[in-house]
């Protein structure tokens, strides 16, 4: 059988242009075509109209890109975080769309408390029976289908070597994909109805590890290991792809009996010191999502594409090339703002840029009560001066959330660096805030560049705000203006 998607080449272009998205709208035509047609998110995100009204528009599915694995899930041991992947969830629901679950097991994005305390595997075979478990029935009959085991093959198509493996493992060392198969058995139990993927990168073409990964699910399936499908992630890092092996390799896993997902797509191209792309490097990337979206048409066995966030704004390639594929970043000019009560014109960086005659601005995250400039980085992350300890409060009651992984709330510090009655300070702020390096290389804490004041969220005033107010500051500022003139 054979579906169909008109205009197919500005089809998986949204993620570049979804401001400009024709009519009908990719939901429509992927509903005409019975194709799940979705995006991963981060939860921060969801309150930003554009963001929330294009993703709802133009995506029938949704995925949370990091707030159901374990660093955001368990901040320690004893504890079970959902608000985050609870947000996406709520946004899905009033939207109509469908939920991806990613991801139960994985090698990266685990807390410390996990890999850092040494545990045996008897007692690492507890902990992640649990959390599956418990994860699974806490979002059962919402989550249609899960990501349980992310690339948990190498590139040489052996078991990765990991903390869930043989690093110590879970009891199954050394015994090839007996752990993979335990952890799928663990899910079928813990929610007999979703679905249940392997998702992988580097394996959507016919090559040595896609045959390594065929043979696994095919040896499951004859056995009755419980499995409904594989993920390929398709992270198109130069302009090729080889259509014709992809197609190939999805026609033999459906073959199996097994659902095929694309599940983080995106197609990289390169871009210069201004953010600039060459047109015919814009071209070649429509025509990559075209095939790779006729692929999964052509394929009955293929019933879902997704791509690993949809706007610019928030790409990860950008980051993760230094600037190379995707956005640039090369600030030269350092400017001041966010006075409270001020209107900000939507286009002020233009005007900047247009005024001064450069490329680029340095973006800060700064207060007048503390001691430091807290410059962006070049992937886009806010970053703390070492003398300045970020903490990051909940909003409900005030307490201090952990001070690792990431972590959503109120921003307060304490400066090192004053001798004066205060150091610390509770800030109006709403953050998502890192404790962990970031991919720049910095050790110190880091936030993410979207920050909304709790005043704006609630309508109204915070009670945490300066003493003075805004008709105060303005007073000031007059006074001060005719004293000068």
């Amino acid at each position: 059988m054979k579906r169909s998607l008109r205009n197919s080449t500005a089809v998986l272009c949204f993620a570049f242009f979804a401001a400009a998205a024709p009519s009908p709208s990719l939901r429509e035509q992927a509903r005409s075509a019975g194709l799940l047609v979705g995006a991963a998110v981060r939860p921060l995100h969801l309150s930003e109209p554009a963001y929330a009204s294009t993703l709802s528009r133009e995506f029938n599915m949704v995925e949370a890109e990091d707030a159901m694995k374990w660093l955001t899930l368990r901040p320690d041991a004893a504890t079970y975080d959902f608000r985050q992947g609870d947000a996406v969830v709520r946004f899905a629901q009033e939207h109509y769309m469908k939920i991806r679950g990613h991801c139960l097991v994985w090698d990266h994005n685990n807390p410390e408390w996990l890999t850092q305390n040494h545990f045996t595997p008897v007692q690492l075979s507890r902990l992640l029976h649990e959390h599956i478990t418990r994860v699974m029935q806490h979002y059962a009959g919402q989550v249609f289908a899960w990501d349980v085991i992310n690339e948990a093959i190498d590139e040489n198509g052996r078991v990765r070597d990991s903390l869930w493996y043989n690093q110590p493992g879970i009891g199954l060392s050394e015994k090839g994909v007996a752990y993979i198969e335990q952890v799928f058995r663990w899910a079928r139990e813990a929610d007999p109805h979703a679905l249940l993927f392997y998702n992988e990168a580097e394996s959507e073409a016919l090559n040595h590890k896609s045959d390594v990964i065929y043979a696994m699910v095919k040896d499951f399936k004859q056995r009755g290991v419980p499995i409904d499908g594989v993920g390929l992630q398709m992270h198109v890092p130069a302009l090729s792809v080889d259509s014709a092996t992809l197609s190939a390799n999805i026609a033999r896993l459906a073959a199996l009996g097994v659902q095929v997902h694309i599940t983080e797509l995106d197609v990289s191209i390169p871009v210069d010191s201004n953010g600039l792309a060459l047109a015919t490097h814009v071209a070649r990337q429509a025509e990559i999502y075209r095939s790779i979206v006729h692929a999964c048409l052509n394929n009955p066995g293929c019933t879902a594409i997704q791509t690993w966030g949809f706007t610019d704004k928030y790409s990860w390639i950008g980051s993760h090339s230094r600037g190379a594929r995707g956005q640039a970043f090369n600030s030269l000019v350092s400017t001041g703002g966010g006075a409270k009560g001020a209107v900000v014109p939507d286009d002020w960086e233009h005007l900047v840029r247009e005024f001064t005659g450069v490329d680029h601005i340095q973006h800060m995250y700064v207060m007048s009560e503390i001691t430091a400039l807290n410059k962006m980085c070049e992937h886009g992350r806010y970053h703390f001066e070492p003398w300045i300890i970020p903490f990051v409060l909940d909003p409900a009651d005030g307490r201090p959330l952990p001070r690792e992984g990431e972590q959503i709330g109120r921003a307060a510090v304490f400066d090192l660096l004053p001798s004066s009655y205060w150091g610390g300070f509770i800030s109006g702020d709403e953050v998502a805030a890192s404790f962990e390096q970031c991919a720049c290389g910095r050790t110190t804490a880091h936030l993410d560049r979207r920050i909304q004041r709790y005043s704006d969220k609630q309508n109204g005033d915070d009670k945490i705000t300066c003493l003075a107010s805004e008709e105060a500051h303005r007073a000031a500022l007059e006074f001060l203006t005719a004293r000068l003139a």
